[in-house]
């Protein structure tokens, strides 16, 4: 294919969809962000960038090279393209959203961002959301400002304090994702027995496992994204008392060996119909809400009901039955910090009932 006649030519990242700029440079071929998704806007960018480059007036190899007022969005497109390999779609997404919502609005561009202004910044949005989104904000910002590594204005690290400890911000005016649906194991048993085993495709064609898929995920309480995307024989092979999670397939990166009950290898070996995945991605709408009903759920839940409640309900099941052992539920949920399991745990009525019936119980036998 013959070079532009521009010498350049631009193409969306796979993930971000922000449009790449390329051009070889001193007779290495060359790729940039623009920064930009509008492919008029991206042709505008990755020309300007090209002249800069060829002309000399940019050098993009060396230290401090971004110049004064260049927009900050600009800058964090090469970050989040270069974050798309080391974390999950879904966190890259949001970053995205900090920089084009938050971030660009506020400081503009890079040469802007100071330790005064983020303490301007933080204290802005205390006004406007809970401290923990704040702090969840500050940190990317944090990686955004060590990806840059040398400010090209200051030469000097920027210092990104945390908000004051007894702030709290203010709860968001955006809709939030609801509380998960609590779950008891007899519930999940009566909608694991109301699902269908295959999805219904026409003439009666299996299409993909639906209560198999439920199955694994109550017993292992693996992630939704997860189960989509093990394989056979990669994952797991038919019979095998482990299920290997790979690093890109886990959304913390957290690779694995998982031990299995007998539950999730009857489930993973009834779903197998060959190589590669053995479940896929599938909507299970249709399947999970009506299972619901049918369990006997109220209302308000079988409605609400989602793939990601089976995770959160196994998750407290286990801690409740495991004498508090919250390392090894970390690890088969896949959290590399305790204290993410700790959030995921929700505290039940029943579990609250049985600690009072044990102190009674200790208290008669002394």
């Amino acid at each position: 294919m013959a070079r532009p006649s521009e010498g350049f030519s631009i193409r969306p990242h796979p993930v971000t969809g922000i449009y790449q700029v390329r051009f070889t440079l001193n007779g290495v071929q060359r790729e940039f962000t623009t920064g930009k998704r509008d492919p008029g806007e991206a042709s505008k960018e990755a020309a300007r960038k090209y002249a800069e480059a060829i002309s000399g007036r940019w050098n993009p190899d060396a230290p401090g090279s971004v110049a004064p007022g260049t927009p900050l969005d600009d800058v964090a497109g090469d970050w989040l393209a270069a974050i798309t390999t080391t974390l999950d779609p879904e966190t890259v997404e949001t970053y995205e959203m900090y920089v084009s919502t938050h971030w660009t609005p506020f400081f503009g561009s890079l040469d802007r961002i100071t330790t005064a202004s983020t303490v301007d910044y933080t204290r802005k949005r205390l006004g406007e959301v809970k401290r923990k989104t704040v702090l969840k904000e500050l940190s990317a910002l944090r990686g955004l400002l060590h990806f840059c590594e040398e400010p090209p204005i200051n030469n000097q690290p920027v210092y990104v304090p945390p908000p004051p400890r007894k702030a709290t911000g203010v709860a968001s005016s955006r809709p939030h994702k609801a509380d998960p649906v609590p779950l008891e194991p007899k519930q999940v048993e009566k909608i694991l027995a109301a699902l269908p085993e295959w999805s219904a495709g026409r003439f009666g064609k299996r299409i993909f496992a639906v209560r198999a898929r439920f199955a694994v995920a109550w017993e292992t309480g693996l992630r939704p994204e997860t189960l989509d995307v093990i394989s056979c024989p990669e994952d797991y092979k038919r019979g095998a008392k482990m299920l290997k999670i790979r690093d890109e397939a886990d959304k913390a990166r957290f690779g694995r060996h998982l031990p299995l009950t007998k539950g999730a290898r009857v489930a993973l070996d009834g779903a197998i119909r060959g190589a590669g995945p053995i479940f896929g991605r599938h909507d299970y709408r249709d399947y999970l809400k009506p299972a619901g009903e049918a369990a006997g759920l109220p209302k308000e839940h079988w409605k609400a009901l989602s793939p990601y409640d089976f995770r959160h309900a196994r998750g407290t099941q286990l801690v409740e039955t495991s004498g508090g052992n919250l390392v090894g539920v970390a690890y088969l949920l896949g959290h590399k910090n305790v204290s993410t399991t700790n959030r995921y745990i929700h505290p039940s009525l029943k579990a609250a009932t049985r600690v009072l019936e044990s102190g009674r119980r200790k208290g008669r036998q002394g």
